[in-house]
């Protein structure tokens, strides 16, 4: 993880943290408000998060890909070379067993046929997910002979580990809203659809009961009358 995105964690988490206390300290919010307005704090939080990681994932996989290009494609502008891996990897797909494929990767190794060898090790890549041990023998044993391109495996094999984890690393530094045990109940509160009067306190609810009643009467709301005598006086401020 780039350090431009570990900075950006920690923003986001100070922005969060900051809110939240901010919610929690608000006294024209009822409990009502106040649970709302954290798990909907959370929810954008947590949305954050997710654009975060979807970034990280896509940028993992561009390089992941690049990665695997580099470790398996065609490092050759020639025509003939070009034909010959396409050849090569023909017979590599023809391969139905580990056991087939590792005899062709050591014909391939002992003929001295680098191209072979390495269409082989592409096919035991793309097979080791069905987690049988030779697949990946075939692989080691490739990489073992050529540093350059362990590193590159390394490498790929590092993005998927990290892409596996980002998203408990992202969500560390943002807690649930307080009142919240788990995820599910947070986002569902943030989605609850509940009056705004409900959400506010007792003493914010009457006021604008009190403003509501003077506009509906066609007079001016206290709230609005002190407004303006603390803006017409020159001595106010």
């Amino acid at each position: 993880m780039s350090a431009q995105t570990q900075d950006r964690i920690k923003s986001i988490q100070r922005k969060y943290l900051a809110r939240r206390d901010q919610i929690a300290n608000d006294p024209t919010l009822s409990d009502v408000g106040r649970r709302r307005a954290s798990a909907r704090t959370w929810k954008a939080t947590k949305d954050e998060i997710t654009a975060l990681r979807q970034d990280q994932a896509d940028a993992a996989q561009q390089e992941a890909a690049q990665k695997l290009r580099s470790l398996f494609g065609v490092n050759s502008s020639n025509p003939a070379t070009v034909i010959a891996y396409r050849d090569a990897q023909d017979r590599a797909a023809q391969v139905k067993s580990p056991a087939e494929a590792m005899d062709l990767y050591a014909r391939a190794q002992r003929n001295g046929d680098d191209m072979l060898a390495k269409a082989v090790a592409e096919r035991a890549w793309h097979a080791t997910s069905d987690l049988t041990p030779a697949w990946a023998q075939i692989v080691e044993s490739y990489l073992i002979e050529r540093p350059a391109a362990k590193a590159t495996a390394d490498r790929i094999c590092q993005l998927t580990r990290e892409q596996e984890t980002v998203t408990e690393k992202l969500m560390v530094g943002i807690p649930l809203p307080p009142g919240f045990t788990d995820s599910w109940s947070a986002e569902a509160a943030a989605r609850e659809d509940t009056a705004p009067t409900e959400e506010m306190s007792d003493s914010a609810r009457r006021r604008a009961n009190l403003d509501r009643t003077f506009r509906m009467a066609g007079g001016t709301p206290p709230a609005a009358r002190t407004a303006g005598v603390a803006n017409s006086n020159p001595h106010a401020g």
